[in-house]
């Protein structure tokens, strides 16, 4: 206990009947609204999870007021197919959970208004007590709260960089026109000047939530047709389904998806939501064949930019990750986040066993 503060681990009928309370918290903190959100981090936990896994949810309370919430899983990994090992990572993390949904900006939910110092030590000696011999971190950035925690660990742990990755964000200041100006020129003519080729045969489409199951089908069609699969079926699909229905059931987040119609056929989808004023870019896929000499993915985004700029938003994350031929997120991102993917190991022979592993595999390299 430290300054009056406590930690409880929620259990799963717990996580299930909190969620006012959940977002009660998140919007007194500067966690992310749509990934952190009851309804994403839930859905998650229902849908993208099998096998020995064990909830750690993580709840910290100043006398009776919740203050900070870790939410956070464990689950069984075999290590190199030679022993099994204990894994804590984020609820939402999709590294090393097969057909999982990605999450980003993963991080502790915190009051601002709290003793962040005191939190940080309450969480420390929480996950401390858990039984597990690596803690993934996937994608966080320097200003997250978990980031911190990562000096902690450090000392008494070993630490180990898995990878690193930008966070690509339009910030929706000023205006439309003057967004446009300060792209590149060629890729001004994707997003903008082209339009006047499709104009006549163009159908914009803006998606409702009772909508959804057919955009669904249409996002998964033109991801075959682009990528020869499915971008969402089996536990994906069953996730999505839940997530769209827990969206429905109050105003916290809003979809933000679309369809550009070319003659009479969905030619490209757009995938994402909205919630706190920001527009999230989760999935995207068009027609290769429709017309090689458009663009339709920077012709699509650029209806999406110039639409979150007359609702209001602030920014639009279009997220990590980038084109099949292009890296186009960051040829309209006036904004990067740099991210780092970490691995905590506490277990003294599983440290070893990585220096034996990264020493054999420079070995052979050479």
């Amino acid at each position: 206990m430290f300054n009056q503060l406590s930690f409880h681990f929620w259990d799963e009928q717990a996580f299930g009947d909190n969620r006012h309370l959940w977002q009660q918290l998140l919007e007194k903190s500067d966690a992310d609204r749509l990934f952190l959100s009851w309804q994403w981090q839930y859905a998650w936990w229902k849908n993208c999870l099998a096998g020995n896994v064990e909830l750690h949810l993580i709840a910290v309370y100043d006398q009776e007021q919740l203050i900070a919430l870790a939410p956070l899983f464990s689950h069984q990994k075999n290590l190199k197919g030679l022993v099994n090992i204990r894994q804590l990572q984020f609820i939402g993390c999709s590294d090393d959970i097969p057909d999982a949904v990605r999450s980003d900006n993963l991080d502790f939910i915190v009051d601002r208004q709290a003793d962040i110092g005191a939190i940080d030590q309450v969480l420390q000696q929480a996950i401390t007590s858990l039984h597990w011999q690596t803690f993934l971190i996937q994608s966080a950035s320097r200003h997250s709260h978990v980031f911190r925690q990562l000096r902690a660990f450090k000392g008494s742990h070993s630490l180990e960089i898995l990878s690193r990755a930008s966070n690509y964000l339009v910030n929706l200041s000023g205006d439309f026109e003057q967004f446009c100006q300060q792209l590149k020129k060629k890729v001004r003519q994707k997003t903008l000047l082209h339009r006047r080729f499709i104009s006549e045969a163009l159908d914009f489409k803006n998606i409702s939530f009772e909508q959804t199951e057919p955009f669904i089908e249409e996002l998964n069609r033109l991801k075959v047709s682009r990528w020869h699969k499915k971008v969402y079926e089996n536990q994906r699909l069953k996730f999505q389904q839940m997530f769209i229905g827990l969206c429905r059931e109050s105003d916290d987040i809003t979809l933000m998806s679309s369809l550009m119609v070319l003659d009479q056929q969905a030619q490209s989808a757009f995938y994402g939501f909205s919630c706190d004023n920001r527009g999230y870019f989760l999935q995207y896929a068009f027609d290769p064949d429709y017309n090689p000499k458009l663009s339709p993915g920077f012709l699509h985004l650029g209806y999406v930019i110039e639409q979150g700029y007359r609702q209001g938003l602030s920014q639009l994350q279009l997220l990590p990750g980038g084109g099949r031929s292009a890296p186009y997120k960051q040829y309209l991102a006036n904004k990067i986040l740099p991210q780092v993917s970490v691995r905590i190991i506490s277990a003294g022979w599983l440290r070893v066993l990585h220096y034996f592993a990264k020493s054999l595999a420079k070995c052979r390299k050479n």
